[in-house]
């Protein structure tokens, strides 16, 4: 049985995820809190497999109780909040689910931690930002995203309903990047691959990557030889 803690500041959320959880397979509920430091306190006792965590608590937010926690127990952050999700998976959570929660979505999470250790976790092309253009804000997946830049503090993301803005650091972004679908062009852009129209061969052995949008990005020598090797000529012919 897979030891199951659920951490939810709302009732409701705690009674909507159990009833999901009785679903499934394997599945034992030992403990429910409504706050994270609760967990903290009793986490080295009940000695869970799994933990279910909220963002979004009073006085220890879930992604605060995470790092306390380490990587020794796999958790799934299970949040109305779309906008965290690069933080979480920088602190090696399983997964990241956005309420309302669906079964089949529920179930691969956890399929997911059995696997976790195994290999690495990036973010899907159907995960979404909650992102702002002007004032309006969208839901936008990581798929419908061209290339990344960085513009002081933040990063600038250029998607198909114009560019908009996320404040993290691309190191942390790109260690949630599939490296076979993400490439970091230069030091301060990673583009799509899938977005690629055609690489050009430029003076002193770099290249420009051609995108759909018509934007031209620089890849800087260094890079040039890093597609190469990760790539070979799929991408350079």
């Amino acid at each position: 049985m897979i030891k199951t803690v659920i951490i939810d500041d709302e009732r409701l959320g705690r009674v909507n995820l159990k009833r999901l959880l009785a679903s499934i397979d394997n599945i034992e509920i030992i403990a429910e809190f409504d706050n994270a430091q609760a967990l903290l306190d009793n986490v080295e006792k009940l000695a869970p497999d799994l933990i279910f965590l909220d963002i979004h608590m009073p006085n220890l937010s879930g992604i605060e109780a995470a790092a306390r926690l380490g990587g020794d127990v796999n958790f799934i952050f299970c949040t109305a909040y779309a906008e965290y999700a690069v933080e979480a998976f920088d602190l090696k959570a399983a997964d990241y689910l956005v309420k309302p929660v669906r079964l089949e979505r529920l179930q691969q999470a956890i399929e997911r931690c059995n696997f976790a250790s195994r290999q690495p976790m990036y973010l899907s092309g159907s995960h979404q930002f909650l992102l702002k253009f002007d004032e309006i804000q969208r839901m936008v997946r990581l798929d419908q995203i061209e290339r990344f830049e960085v513009v002081g503090n933040d990063i600038a993301l250029y998607t198909v309903y114009g560019k908009s803005y996320l404040r993290t650091p691309i190191s942390r972004l790109e260690q949630n990047l599939d490296s076979n679908k993400y490439f970091k062009a230069n030091r301060s852009e990673i583009i799509s691959l899938d977005k690629v129209m055609r690489f050009e061969v430029t003076v002193g052995a770099t290249m420009l990557a051609i995108m759909q949008s018509s934007d031209q990005i620089h890849v800087s020598r260094r890079q040039t030889k890093e597609l190469k090797r990760l790539h070979g000529n799929t991408f350079t012919e």
